[in-house]
């Protein structure tokens, strides 16, 4: 098998991948651990390689969130600006929707988030989103969040739930 002159070894297109005019990511599904890779240009957007994804594993796109090493990768981002190195490895993980409603203001909130996190993000935004609408500083502990009359806690992660997409959790302030 002939090599080109850019590209890199895995996806043979060449051995030249550190100074290449392309970047060769693989991406890791997070839940079946298969792993694919991709050659793309180093200035070409990461959000068509993430279509590219989902579109090869018939998926929605909006329902998938990228990582590097630990940190969300957006659309505009390149390999270029994030320094992605050749056959460097990002993650894939499946999105989850939550519904968070408050039975007191009746204000409703979406977030995606991975089975992985906890809940402390989602319940700290949900009290300055009730505290911006009430206009009024309301923290977190000053709510009691429960999911099908189980209390939660912000330490719980989403995959401690019995969670699929739009489960709702009740936010009750105390």
């Amino acid at each position: 098998m002939s090599q080109g002159l850019w590209g890199c070894k895995k996806c043979s297109k060449g051995e030249n991948c550190g100074t290449s005019f392309y970047s060769c990511p693989s991406i890791l599904d997070d839940e079946t651990e298969q792993e694919q890779s991709f050659t793309t240009t180093k200035t070409t957007p990461l959000g068509s390689l993430f279509r590219v994804y989902a579109h090869k594993n018939n998926l929605r796109v909006e329902k998938l969130r990228f990582m590097y090493r630990g940190n969300i990768l957006q659309d505009q981002y390149t390999s270029k600006s994030i320094g992605l190195k050749d056959e460097a490895q990002l993650v894939c993980y499946k999105l989850i929707t939550i519904t968070m409603k408050d039975t007191k203001s009746k204000l409703k909130a979406y977030y995606q988030v991975t089975h992985h996190e906890t809940l402390h993000k989602t319940f700290a935004s949900f009290a300055g989103r009730r505290s911006k609408a009430q206009g009024k500083n309301i923290s977190v502990g000053d709510f009691a969040f429960t999911m099908q009359g189980k209390t939660l806690s912000a330490e719980m992660t989403v995959s401690s739930l019995p969670l699929t997409d739009n489960n709702q959790i009740t936010c009750v302030c105390k």
